[in-house]
């Protein structure tokens, strides 16, 4: 049996079928039928397709990188010129909208994704506190977040237009001193900020209706905590910690969203930003002040990290990091103005080094765009 099977076996449901020739529908994607997807999915494939990087120079704009599934060679393919200073990125899970807090505007950008070509068009924006850095987007694509790190400090929810990606303010929330960014948990019930000044992470639980969180409690990590990461299944969170140069590990109670403490691993000087391999099998911590990478192995029961013993070298103090949902490939911005390109071993977690792209002045937040085939 095989997709084309199931087509012909569903040709007299003319909906159907034309969600079984779609190369884009996947379980996120409200406009496709859950039947054609639940039938489909054995047969498709997620492959790594765009990057998106986000300058932070005064002009602002954002790259965008065609990814070669086969080698993870990155080739730039356009650029668009937005408000200023954006910080972050974040793609809807249907992968049609990007959404990026302009940290000098005090907006929170939309755009549009032509999935065929990667290119972005500007189509709006919302108004947010006083210089967004952090932006997520809810899981089922219904909410958007962007926080902003000058006081008064915030998270504001934003309801999403799924057709068209627009947002229309839902609340906010206050969080912490020198708020910098926001996960979603992947339950869609809870949200993690990290808190710079404080120095901890809040939680919150989400109201399920119009996305607006309250507070749920928090943790206190390492100084000056920047980065967080939640592994794939949910269960832990990791940050990372510039001053006090470690990595908190942290507990989730899946049952009502709040943090427990694991305690700290060291990490190289300055860790600023950390992200979890899709296996859950390892973590990588990115430090600033050695421009280096330090890798952990994690043990997917107690969540705890034990460092591998082997770093990798970046092209410039590194900002932020994605690695690809088969795990093969790690990309890296450097403050130094480029984006920096590994090949995962994804049985030890080491990392081996594939070279640099030009990224513009500042390049700082990352995101990959994979659709199914």
């Amino acid at each position: 049996m095989n997709k084309l099977w199931f087509c012909w076996v569903l040709f007299l449901m003319p909906g159907l079928l034309a969600d079984c020739l779609r190369t884009d529908c996947h379980v996120a994607d409200a406009s496709c039928d859950p039947l054609a997807i639940l039938l489909l999915e054995p047969y498709r494939t997620l492959v790594p397709r765009f990057v998106y990087v986000a300058n932070t120079d005064s002009g602002g704009s954002i790259l965008t990188y065609s990814i070669d599934r086969f080698t993870g060679i990155l080739t730039q393919a356009a650029s668009l010129t937005i408000d200023s200073n954006p910080y972050h990125v974040s793609i809807a899970p249907d992968g049609r909208f990007l959404y990026a807090p302009a940290f000098g505007a005090n907006l929170l950008d939309v755009l549009s994704i032509d999935q065929a070509t990667g290119a972005l068009a500007l189509v709006g924006s919302v108004g947010t506190g006083t210089n967004p850095t952090g932006s997520a987007v809810h899981p089922s694509g219904n909410f958007v977040y962007a926080v902003n790190n000058t006081s008064p400090f915030w998270v504001f929810a934003y309801q999403r237009n799924q057709s068209t990606g627009q947002l229309s303010y839902n609340g906010q929330t206050s969080v912490g001193n020198l708020a910098r960014y926001i996960e979603v948990h992947q339950n869609g019930l809870y949200a993690y900020v990290t808190e710079t000044g404080v120095p901890s992470v809040s939680a919150f639980t989400i109201n399920q209706s119009n996305g607006v969180l309250s507070a749920n409690g928090s943790v206190a990590t390492g100084a000056n905590v920047d980065g967080l990461a939640l592994d794939p299944g949910g269960k832990n969170l990791y940050t990372a910690n510039f001053v006090g140069g470690d990595v908190s590990m942290m507990s989730i109670n899946e049952g009502n969203g709040t943090l427990g403490s694991l305690g700290t691993i060291g990490a190289g000087a300055q860790p600023y930003y950390v992200v979890v391999a899709p296996s859950g099998l390892f973590v990588y911590a990115l430090n600033q002040g050695g421009a280096t990478i330090t890798i952990y192995s994690r043990s997917t029961g107690s969540g705890l990290l034990t460092a591998t013993g082997d770093t990798a070298m970046t092209g410039g103090t590194p900002a932020e990091a994605q690695i690809d949902p088969t795990g093969k490939f790690m990309y890296v911005t450097n403050n130094a103005g480029t984006v920096s390109m590994y090949a995962v071993d994804t049985t030890t977690g080491a990392l081996a080094f594939l070279g640099t792209v030009p990224a513009g002045a500042a390049p700082n937040g990352l995101a990959i765009l994979s659709l199914y085939q």
